[in-house]
């Protein structure tokens, strides 16, 4: 029995800590001085600023608990706030998506072909039709992962791997 987990790095939530606290910062200066100055305006904004910081604030413990698992049963995906199982009889396709990428000449492009990787993300296909994405693993235009292809195939090789076991046909690994 086997079991993979991946999760967000550290690197996923610094940027985010890095807003929750400028927008405190920001927010308590706003608040000083309009209540030292007692003008309406500053408070107002400052208040503004506050629900900013503490939105980005739970936005960062948020972030901490999303992962993927990897298991002889399926998918577990961890999400904000619910955890859902997706069995491997109910997977249809894994796909890789890459949401945009940027090519030689600086242009911007959506395509699957060349060019450095902006944002890239794994979808589960159900045979229901619905699709699932995965939470991790995750590639943004601010943080890379040098294994997002390996983490994809170790997905794509469990899956195919859970039906064979289970005498489905096996669909060729796609590419992505």
């Amino acid at each position: 029995m086997y079991s993979i987990e991946f999760t967000l790095g550290p690197q996923f939530r610094r940027h985010i800590l890095a807003h929750a606290i400028v927008y405190g910062v920001v927010a308590f200066l706003l608040l000083f001085l309009g209540v030292a100055d007692r003008v309406g305006f500053a408070v107002g904004l400052g208040g503004f600023f506050l629900v900013i910081a503490l939105c980005c604030a739970a936005n960062w413990a948020g972030h901490r608990r999303l992962s993927t698992l990897i298991t002889p049963a399926g998918i577990t995906v961890y999400g904000h706030l619910r955890t859902s199982l997706v069995p491997w009889s109910e997977v249809r396709e894994i796909q890789t998506n890459d949401a945009l990428r940027v090519g030689t000449a600086g242009r911007r492009r959506r395509t699957n072909n060349g060019g450095a990787r902006k944002v890239a993300y794994v979808k589960v296909v159900r045979t229901s039709g619905r699709d699932v994405t995965l939470p991790a693993p995750l590639v943004t235009r601010a943080v890379s992962d040098p294994q997002f292809d390996d983490k994809v195939r170790t997905i794509k090789a469990a899956w195919q791997d859970s039906r064979a076991g289970s005498g489905q046909t096996r669909q060729p690994d796609r590419a992505g």
